[in-house]
């Protein structure tokens, strides 16, 4: 098991075909911020990334391009680190599989694996997917188009090495059954259960018509697949065979997180390689879903894909960071677009914590000189929401859940906007009572500096202008985040804002804020009702809306990943009643703030003055059925 001190994250390395996209942006993101909140803690954290730079697709690219393999990689690995750089992403360690170090570590383990005896030589002869790098079956390659891609397949006959993987299979099963959180979320674990009790089969680990590669010890007519000699990376990263007390300190990793769609290789393949060399399994693999345009998974070479670094240039690191976390739940697909990106951006950034902390820290200046001074007592109930958020939080973020753990902390935000709103500053100003005005503006100045500290691996950037703002040092730690830790005669800075509102023009403000005109009194064609968009979806949490006693917010899991409505139906339902409820949901309705939260859709429910009765099915059946 890992070092309950250390913290190792890994990202799947990236093809060097193509620039980044937000769907790779979004993967790196998830391990920056999850290596940010562990360096909060007293214990080494390592984060690595970099670029899978062999294979034969890679070739292709560089002959399409004129240049060498060598060239294109390394000015495609190059343009990697940039725009990591301006993303904000803090990685310790940057690997290429091209680098002499990962060619040792390679070559070593291969030979290993040659000497465990579960390596042989045979004949494959069946299809294969270039731009994917995988040997395809017969049963999945439907015709004759790869199931990951789509793209046609080619047929290879050829001499090949092959791991006995279907010697594994109980070795694994036992590691599972023995390790439940080996993959995450449960639903993509299951996956590989079901493979585990299908039975596997042997896989090949050599090509003889690749030349871009590293060659196979003791036989250089074959290079070794990519998908075997790649994921040998992390053990390259963590100091195998370089650095034995940086491979002490932080193998087995702690979590390597990767797209769902090369689970197999990560949670079946690669654990099988490791037992093979008698290496130590990964704690957790995470899987994460796709970023969906219209449904379809965002990709460049489908012409949906959305550029991190125009998104950047336009809201900044923060705004892009924060927006992806809160629109997507770690594990599940999700839709994303600039529109989404704005709408957080005004609703949460923008008036939740900007607003309150431009209006609390110019009152401070105002009125009070620029200086706090720490009351007797805080508020109880302040008190006690603020342990309540940080401890949510906490426990959400070391089980992966981000969305969840923004929201506890959002939660806090809410609160403190309330206890503003409640507390009247601005009227004990004006009374000149400024006993009473000190402690309300203490006790919310008091409270961002403690959020800056927790929300650091969301909002880098933001938070350090938090402190400054407050006049403390950008030095973020766990132990920081608590309240009354500012002392008396402490005097802060002018506030500089932290997200300026986006003014959208005219014409988008009417595009968004459209409605569809009444049909109460004419009849539709079928054509029209075609347009409403309904699935079956469950209630995944419930809560009471901060601002509105009738509504509810509610968090439902659907096809295109976890999803936010706001429903009055308060005065019918508990929100605890409603967790796991399987109900109809309208998933094509334009999203819209009520009472300032966002709201992602509609869930019927039949009504009238007395009763109201949510929509649903009269038996349990799979979730995303469509409603029609």
């Amino acid at each position: 098991m890992s070092n309950k001190d250390s913290f190792y994250i890994t990202t799947p390395i990236y093809y060097v075909n193509d620039n980044p996209h937000i769907g790779t942006a979004y993967v790196t993101l998830i391990c920056d911020t999850l290596s940010r909140f562990h360096r909060l803690f007293p214990k080494s954290v390592r984060f690595t990334t970099g670029c899978d730079e062999h294979g034969q697709k890679v070739q292709d690219s560089a002959t399409k391009l004129n240049r060498t393999p060598q060239e294109h990689v390394d000015i495609m690995s190059k343009n990697f680190e940039t725009i990591w750089e301006d993303l904000g992403i803090e990685h310790d360690d940057f690997i290429r599989t091209t680098q002499d170090r990962h060619k040792k570590v390679v070559n070593h383990l291969f030979t290993k694996l040659m000497k465990s005896g579960m390596v042989y030589k045979g004949k494959y002869q069946g299809a294969y997917c270039t731009p994917c790098e995988t040997f395809v079956t017969q049963s999945k390659a439907e015709d004759n188009k790869c199931p990951d891609c789509s793209r046609d397949l080619i047929l290879v006959e050829e001499d090949n090495y092959f791991l006995k993987l279907s010697a594994f299979t109980d070795k694994l099963q036992k590691h599972y059954d023995e390790n439940p959180d080996f993959v995450q979320p449960s639903y993509r674990k299951n996956e590989m259960l079901a493979m585990l009790k299908a039975g596997l089969d042997d896989i090949s680990i050599s090509r003889d018509s690749v030349s871009w590669g590293i060659p196979i010890p003791g036989d250089s007519e074959h290079v070794i697949y990519v998908w075997i000699e790649a994921l040998m990376n992390y053990v390259t990263s963590a100091g195998y065979l370089s650095d034995d007390k940086l491979f002490e300190t932080f193998w087995p990793a702690t979590c390597q997180v990767v797209g769902k769609d090369i689970l197999k290789f990560h949670a079946i393949t690669w654990p099988a390689v490791l037992m093979a060399v008698g290496l130590p399994l990964p704690q957790t693999i995470l899987a994460h879903g796709f970023i969906l345009a219209d449904g379809e998974k965002m990709s460049k070479s489908k012409g949906n894909a959305v550029s991190p670094t125009d998104l950047v240039s336009k809201y900044g690191k923060d705004a892009l960071r924060f927006s992806l976390f809160r629109e997507i739940s770690l594990g599940q697909d999700g839709s994303y677009s600039e529109e989404s990106l704005i709408k957080r951006y005004n609703s949460e950034l923008a008036n939740d914590l900007g607003n309150l902390s431009q209006r609390v820290l110019a009152m401070v200046v105002k009125n009070l000189g620029g200086t706090l001074n720490q009351p007797a007592e805080i508020d109880t109930e302040t008190l006690a929401q603020f342990d309540k958020a940080k401890s949510e939080y906490k426990d959400y973020f070391e089980n992966y859940k981000l969305n969840q753990g923004i929201e506890s902390l959002w939660t806090y935000v809410n609160y403190l906007n309330k206890f503003v709103d409640q507390s009247k500053p601005w009227a004990l100003a004006k009374e000149e009572k400024f006993e009473q005005l000190n402690t309300v503006l203490y006790t919310v100045a008091d409270s961002l500096k403690a959020l800056a500290h927790l929300l650091s691996p969301v909002l880098p950037d933001t938070c350090v202008k938090i402190l400054n703002n407050l006049n403390f040092d950008e030095d973020f730690s766990w132990d920081s985040a608590c309240l009354k830790q500012i002392p008396s005669d402490h005097t802060i800075n002018k506030a500089i804002p932290l997200f300026p509102r986006i003014e959208q023009s005219k014409a988008q403000k009417q595009n968004q804020q459209k409605k569809p005109k009444k049909q109460a009194k004419n009849l539709i064609d079928i054509e029209d009702f075609q347009k409403i968009k309904m699935e079956l979806v469950s209630i995944l949490e419930a809560k009471k809306h901060p601002e509105a006693d009738k509504l509810l917010v509610l968090q439902l899991s659907t096809s295109q990943g976890k999803k936010q409505v706001v429903s009055g139906i308060s005065n019918y339902y508990e929100p605890d009643s409603l967790i796991g409820k399987q109900v109809v949901f309208v998933k094509n309705l334009k999203p819209c703030e009520l009472r300032g939260v966002l709201s992602e859709g509609m869930v019927l429910a039949a009504s009238n003055k007395k009763e109201l009765s949510l929509v649903s099915v009269d038996q349990k059946i799979q979730e995303g059925s469509k409603v029609s």
